[in-house]
């Protein structure tokens, strides 16, 4: 009789075993990342700007002038390709656009803009517009995140502590909107120039026996506040 409950129980925890062996265990999708599970969607957008040109204007107004001057500092800062300008060709405002156009151009090698990145093009305008405007375009990277709201998850049963469908979404959604540039989630920046002068100062001080870094500070320390 022992014996036979002996088997009973060793039988009993075998299955238990068995069983939990086959129980949904956390596999390969509970080590996804935020960035997995709600990745941000990297597209091209094209930005364009028309700027009016009437039959007797040989230069641009003053509010245009600042217009333009915004765009070419924002394509410099995060523009993809060529800054295309595009003047109307065959039209009673042709002389006028191509002042304009190299007006434009002056400004964007004033802000830094190299020439050849520069693309100047003429388009045919329909027979009907006597006055068609000149387009300043570019492409920009547009960042666009997943989108976030997925509590489908029992919170209050999770015995596998298994991240929920709408872990790190918002931080996705905020570093979606936030960053300055969404190319940089793309590949990294080239690295800047090196600080010449400050080289030069390490250099020296380096060659009379001195201490190369900064001088410390109070700002330095860190402390917050030295009450106590």
């Amino acid at each position: 009789m022992a014996q036979r409950k002996l088997a009973s129980v060793v039988s009993l925890v075998a299955g238990l075993a068995l069983s939990a062996c086959q129980s949904p265990f956390n596999g390969s999708d509970d080590a996804l990342t935020p960035e997995n599970m709600h990745p941000i969607a990297i597209d091209t957008r094209l930005v364009s700007a028309p700027f009016d040109v009437p039959t007797a204007t040989f230069t641009l107004g003053v509010e245009d002038r600042d217009t333009v001057a915004g765009l070419i500092a924002d394509y410099r800062q995060r523009g993809l390709g060529k800054l295309a300008i595009a003047s109307p060709t065959g039209t009673q405002n042709s002389a006028a656009s191509l002042q304009v156009v190299a007006e434009m151009t002056e400004i964007a090698r004033a802000i830094g803009v190299e020439p050849r990145r520069i693309e100047i093009a003429g388009y045919r305008a329909a027979a009907s517009e006597t006055a068609p405007p000149v387009v300043v375009s570019y492409t920009v990277y547009e960042a666009t995140p997943a989108p976030c709201g997925n509590f489908s998850r029992n919170l209050a049963f999770a015995p596998l502590n298994q991240l929920t469908p709408n872990y790190g979404c918002a931080s996705q959604n905020n570093l979606a909107v936030m960053v300055e540039n969404p190319r940089d989630l793309v590949t990294p920046r080239a690295e800047g120039a090196a600080d010449q002068g400050r080289r030069q100062t390490t250099l020296d001080k380096y060659r009379l026996g001195q201490a190369t870094g900064s001088d410390k500070t109070d700002q330095g320390s860190g402390v917050v506040s030295e009450v106590k």
